[in-house]
């Protein structure tokens, strides 16, 4: 388990035992003995840190050569045929590609590209960045300018065939069975979420018990019921604030049907690659469920049948809800220098990948939802399609991430403050004005 879930330092010898067994013949790049000593010193959450610096290293070639790859597949496609191509697909996510060419090349991360998160991440991680990576016989450095990163192996900069070799090896580690502990890191987030909520909302009209009752929440692991019918809904999270609880899929528990279909949603094509963006999901998808759990306890009532105004409002302040628990003293063990933004990294990473692969019907729907503030739901053709439902939350999740404290209470002052009953009833509310770095999807309010 995560040794910074219990307060500790994270030097504790925190994987399974066997890991390296497990995977030391398939190891592509890392030496076997430095695998060894890290693992018995390193936390899980510091490897997840440095899978996400490399891939920040190779990410943009891979994307752009995944671009290019696709639209010289559509061209030959369009070219077969004589009628208009298809739009879109919608309900999966193409995965990251894992295949490299003209690997040779110098890895390079150029922080005057990177966004504000990816500059950020790697500013305040860079010194424990650094100490982890020469555990493995690696080093950070900087490249023909101060503003490029390198990476060094033996003292000869790395080629982007070896960042992506140590990248798979890293992942190899994380895929293996009991390395995260899912239930102690969502309870951490879940009790934070209940503290901050209740300090803020507290005074609101109907929300005289809200601390007590949020306090309550437990999260229980979904069950397998071996049901095909079931798989969609038993990959998900969920709310049922009858019951006080947060269902959440555990990785672990999970059959090959189960992590085919969360594959598709995260668009992650190794099993080690996957784990690594799960885990920092568990950090702000638990912000959006808690937020459905203030909805109930007001008394908040949304009568459409996929309830796209509730959802609207539980993606609208997620992540800056986030962000304000990152900020608690009872949780900067836990949200290390850069952990934060390595969130938002992956949150943003996904956000525009899934964007990519949106047709036209679904941007306008999104944007109709969006700057409705979800009292417009999208048309059938969306409702009918629950990948894209997910997608629509999470992108607005960034697309409306404030980190300003004051930000954050105006966010919950228009979702919750003399709020009750009918939701559709306060289609005329005026919406706080918010610093909103990251308007992806373009337009509107």
């Amino acid at each position: 388990m995560l040794a910074a879930l219990d307060g500790g330092s994270g030097s504790s010898g925190v994987f399974p035992d066997g890991v390296v067994d497990a995977v030391g013949a398939e190891l592509r790049f890392l030496d076997r003995r430095e695998v060894e000593e890290v693992v018995a010193v390193i936390d899980p959450v510091q490897l997840c840190r440095i899978g996400s610096l490399l891939f920040l290293v190779i990410q943009p070639y891979k994307q752009k050569q995944q671009e290019k790859e696709e639209e010289e597949e559509e061209a030959k496609e369009e070219s077969k045929s004589d009628t208009a191509p298809e739009p879109k697909r919608r309900n999966s996510l193409p995965p990251t590609p894992y295949r490299l060419t003209q690997g040779d090349r110098v890895a390079e991360l150029d922080l005057e590209a990177a966004n504000e998160f990816e500059r950020t991440f790697f500013e305040a991680a860079e010194e424990d960045l650094m100490k982890h990576l020469a555990m493995l016989g690696l080093a950070l450095g900087r490249g023909d300018s101060s503003s490029t990163i390198v990476l060094y192996s033996k003292g000869v900069v790395m080629t982007r065939e070896q960042v992506h070799n140590v990248l798979l090896d890293v992942d190899l580690l994380l895929q293996q069975p009991g390395v995260f502990d899912f239930q102690r890191i969502l309870e951490r987030v879940v009790a934070a979420c209940a503290a901050e909520l209740s300090e803020r909302c507290g005074s609101f009209a109907g929300a005289s018990d809200l601390g007590a009752q949020l306090r309550q929440v437990k999260l229980v692991p979904n069950k397998v019921s071996g049901e095909e019918y079931m798989v969609k809904y038993e990959t998900s999270f969920c709310t049922n604030m009858s019951a006080r609880e947060i269902s959440y899929p555990n990785p672990y528990t999970l059959t090959d049907a189960h992590m085919e279909v969360l594959s598709r949603r995260y668009g992650e094509e190794t099993r080690g690659s996957f784990m690594r963006c799960f885990f920092l999901h568990c950090f702000s998808v638990p912000c959006h469920e808690m937020l459905h759990c203030v909805q109930h306890v007001l008394g908040q009532e949304d009568k459409d049948l996929l309830s796209w105004s509730a959802e609207h409002d539980a993606s609208f302040a997620s992540l800056s809800l986030l962000w304000a628990i990152s900020e608690r003293d009872d949780m900067r063990d836990l949200f290390v220098p850069g952990f934060r933004e390595e969130i938002m990294v992956e949150t943003l990473r996904w956000s525009a990948r899934v964007l990519v692969h949106w047709d036209d019907v679904a941007m306008r729907e999104y944007k109709k939802w969006r700057d409705s503030f979800g009292m417009q739901a999208p048309c059938k053709s969306i409702c009918d399609d629950s990948m894209t439902i997910g997608q629509f939350k999470g992108v607005l999740a960034i697309e409306r991430m404030c980190s300003d404290q004051a930000e954050l209470q105006a966010q919950l002052e228009f979702l919750f403050r003399d709020r009750l009953g009918d939701v559709y009833q306060y289609a005329d509310r005026k919406p706080p004005k918010m610093t909103n770095k990251f308007i992806i999807a373009g337009g509107g309010s």
